[in-house]
């Protein structure tokens, strides 16, 4: 108490850093909460990112599926259009070989 001018100086200079510690104290934890936050709505946002993933490749998946199905078809459509067209031919050619068979018989009656 011999020098109380220098007692306050030395408590204001102590209240003074006391308070800027605290400042800074308090935009650290701003700072983290904001870190905080930034970091919860990344999160979110990449969840719904995975979810719209998720939704294209099973869409994908279901049109790869299709695509199989009408390719599976196709094939099976030119199949049968190739024994389509032989039996055709062979229909054709039986009824040539009947029509032939028929002249020849025409003509073996008439001699």
């Amino acid at each position: 108490t011999e020098h109380p001018e220098a007692e306050t100086v030395c408590a204001n200079a102590i209240e003074h850093r006391s308070v800027d510690h605290f400042h800074g104290l308090r935009i650290a934890i701003e700072n983290r909460n904001r870190a905080e936050q930034e970091s919860a709505r990344l999160r979110e946002e990449l969840r719904l990112y995975k979810l719209q993933l998720e939704n294209a490749q099973k869409e994908i998946f279901r049109a790869q599926a299709i695509v199989n199905q009408v390719a599976f078809q196709w094939n099976e459509a030119e199949a049968e259009a190739v024994r389509a067209r032989t039996k055709a031919r062979k229909v054709q050619e039986e009824k040539l070989v009947m029509l032939a068979r028929e002249e020849g018989r025409r003509m073996g009656y008439q001699e």
